[in-house]
């Protein structure tokens, strides 16, 4: 069994420095406004820029207000609302970094479109992986024209199916979920500027004002590439490893913990003159081994490792339960007790 290995990527925001009341900044347009070049800010820009916290991946009215914590005086008085204020201040500047740091990261491709879907922010991450300028897209192309065309029609089927209404292909297709208030997180291939395409997971949330009408959608996107490639390499690892475990040209067996057999391929069958049926739960390899080789490696390994190992099935796994690769010449046993001469590999079986 194959064990698995991620790695996270964790970018750490550390929270700006307040500054004084009558200078202090929204941390949350701060965040949020483009780079330079990109025109005046539209409805939808300056609602992103304006309002509070963004909830990204699910379709929320942005905006609402963080709850205060109760103070440290009677509630009402001038001294608990003053703590509440302070700490709510404080929870939105803390946000607001972290908002910040999403938003300009190059690892995180953020775009936010008016309400008919024309993209009016294009983040430094959506210039990286699409190749971009912000100034090139701004005001003129929606994430449709970015996205592979047959995706987004065969998308706009599948959702006309599940939702009994017809969805034009484009941006309603890309957006209509979070139109609707439902969280959206799906894979698309996105096309890049020179033509080359790239797997990626977007997130999409509906941007809505006061009146809670919506003005524009924020798309979030990551580069799905090194997940696709992992899956795609364990795809054919797997292929290669059932290639060879139902090759009769190789006896492939697995045991439990104990030694006892549990898997007894076509191949060992071929080799051995056994059947599955005849060995599965009922026998060790050391049963199908010469016993003089057994008892040698055991005195073999005793000296090489300084301890004592028992011969049997324990001197054939030994260096493999210690997760030593073990390549060895072994004579097995066949049923008919003709001998043969064998290559044996023993690999440690681990629980993922």
């Amino acid at each position: 069994m194959m064990n698995r290995r991620c790695q996270t990527c964790i970018t750490v925001a550390n929270p700006p420095k307040r500054l004084p009341k009558e200078k202090e900044s929204n941390p949350v347009q701060d965040g949020l406004s483009s780079r330079g070049g990109n025109p005046a800010p539209s409805a939808a820009r300056s609602a992103i820029a304006n309002r509070g916290p963004i909830e990204v991946g699910v379709s929320k009215q942005i905006g609402d207000q963080v709850p205060a914590r109760p103070g440290s005086g009677t509630p009402g008085t001038p001294d608990a609302e003053g703590t509440s204020e302070i700490r709510r201040q404080e929870t939105l500047l803390k946000t607001g970094a972290l908002q910040k740091a999403i938003f300009n990261s190059a690892n995180f491709s953020s775009i936010a479109t008016d309400a008919k879907g024309v993209i009016q922010i294009f983040n430094v991450g959506a210039e990286r992986m699409l190749g971009y300028a912000a100034t090139e897209v701004v005001n003129k192309m929606t994430p449709a024209d970015t996205s592979d065309p047959q995706e987004v029609i065969e998308r706009g089927k599948t959702l006309s199916l599940e939702f009994a209404t017809r969805i034009a292909p484009g941006f309603e297709s890309l957006a209509y979920k979070a139109s609707r208030g439902i969280e959206d997180i799906y894979e698309l291939t996105y096309i890049r500027k020179d033509g080359s395409r790239f797997p990626a997971v977007v997130s999409v949330t509906a941007l809505r004002n006061a009146q809670n009408a919506i003005i524009g959608y924020l798309l979030i996107g990551t580069d799905n590439t090194s997940r696709k490639q992992a899956e795609e390499a364990l795809r054919k690892a797997g292929a290669l490893q059932k290639a060879i475990f139902d090759s009769v040209n190789f006896s492939s067996i697995a045991t439990d913990a104990k030694g006892v057999i549990q898997i007894f391929n076509v191949g060992a069958e071929r080799m051995l003159g056994y059947t599955a049926a005849e060995v599965m739960n009922k026998h060790t390899p050391a049963d199908i081994s010469d016993p003089q080789e057994v008892i040698a490696r055991a005195k073999a390994l005793s000296a090489e490792l300084g301890t004592a190992i028992t011969p049997g099935f324990e001197a054939l796994v030994f260096k493999a339960s210690r997760g030593i690769e073990d390549i060895y010449e072994l004579t097995y046993i066949r049923k008919p007790a003709k001998f043969r001469s064998a290559a044996v590999r023993g690999i440690p079986r681990h629980e993922e």
